[in-house]
């Protein structure tokens, strides 16, 4: 007799052979489940409100900070590259949403200043030290920025501050000393000079500045000892470089001294040599040599180079006289009346050239 009792498949096999979860355990892993959501949905709530419901004291939320700095990362960026509409396009937005930010009004006053608009620069940074006085950078600019538009308290004033709030740097007592000299002061500058001096002994602004004050007051010796120490900080090529072998010429002059001193000026560049003032210091050395010639020379060549510089004509006019070749004068008179008769130096030649021909006349 066969067996007519039929087999589970394999499918079935499992069935039969697997119990069925417990009513209990099925409600555990519920709520281990419901738990995770819950956990997930507080995480990014406390994440969003991290983010954008705290306010610091600033008064920009997490989120707003974070692209507050990028944008100045990227407004500075673009100042730095000389990409200055770039710049002001993303600080003006700035600007306008965050008004009370500092830094963005310091960035400003920077774009301001990149297109020649000092007034609304000074304002932009006004604006951020209004906000937070206690930057010594920003009252550095300002100090900068109000010497510029001749604002003497004002830039006294920001100079002071920055270097109470900064007083180990040595560049704020160095623009506040030379900004006191300007006005005369020469004590208080000196006072400021030697701050910055004993915190950075290798400012050459320092030195020149120094040996500015030392050959005003005719002590010629220290001017160069000074100067001599500036030019050891720089090279040819730095700022400010040429302007102290000019004060070394100077001095040398000054001080007896003008073959060195022509040999100073000699070693300028020659596009520098062919400037006006550079062209009054070789005039002067030759005149102390007494080769009044030579030093009309100068000026002579120099029109030459600038054949509508009414000046160079007129001084070489007045060089031709005191060395006694009124032909000479004369025809340099002519040519720097036709150029500019107003010229003081035109005006100064036609009253010499009178004055020569009174004599002859009586």
């Amino acid at each position: 007799m066969s067996d007519t009792t039929e087999k589970p498949d394999a499918a079935a096999a499992d069935d039969a052979t697997s119990s069925p979860t417990p009513p209990a355990k099925r409600g555990t892993w519920a709520g281990v489940i419901l738990a995770a959501i819950l956990l997930a949905g507080a995480i990014a709530a406390a994440v969003w409100y991290r983010d954008h419901g705290i306010v610091g004291d600033d008064g920009l939320t997490n989120a707003q900070r974070r692209e507050v700095t990028e944008a100045l990362d990227a407004a500075g960026d673009y100042i730095r590259h000389d990409k200055i509409p770039k710049a002001r396009l993303i600080l003006m937005k700035l600007v306008e949403m965050y008004p009370e930010h500092a830094e963005a009004n310091h960035l400003m006053a920077q774009v301001e200043l990149a297109e020649n608009k000092p007034v609304l620069a000074y304002g932009h940074l006004q604006k951020s030290l209004e906000i937070d006085p206690n930057r010594a950078e920003p009252q550095f600019s300002a100090g900068v920025l109000a010497q510029k538009m001749n604002r003497y308290d004002d830039a006294r004033a920001h100079f002071v501050k920055a270097a109470q709030l900064e007083p180990n740097n040595a560049k704020y007592p160095l623009y506040l000393g030379q900004l006191l000299l300007k006005a005369g002061k020469t004590g208080e500058a000196m006072v400021e000079l030697n701050k910055a001096h004993k915190l950075d002994p290798t400012l050459p602004q320092v030195y020149g500045l120094m040996a500015q004050v030392a050959e005003q007051r005719g002590d010629n010796a220290e001017a160069l000892q000074l100067v001599n120490k500036a030019l050891e900080q720089l090279k040819p090529g730095d700022e400010s470089y040429d302007a102290y072998m000019l004060l070394k010429a100077l001095v040398l002059r000054k001080n007896g001294d003008p073959d060195t001193a022509l040999a100073v000026l000699y070693a300028l560049p020659a596009e520098k040599q062919a400037e006006p003032a550079v062209a009054d210091h070789f005039a002067a050395c030759y005149v102390a040599k007494g080769r009044y010639d030579l030093a009309a020379g100068v000026w002579a060549t120099l029109y030459a180079a600038q054949p509508f510089n009414a000046r160079a004509a007129a001084e070489a006019g007045l060089l031709y006289l005191r060395g006694g070749d009124v032909d000479r004068a004369r025809r340099f008179y002519n040519i720097s009346n036709r150029l500019d008769r107003l010229d003081p130096s035109v005006k100064r030649l036609r009253t010499e050239l009178d004055k020569a021909a009174a004599p002859a006349a009586q």
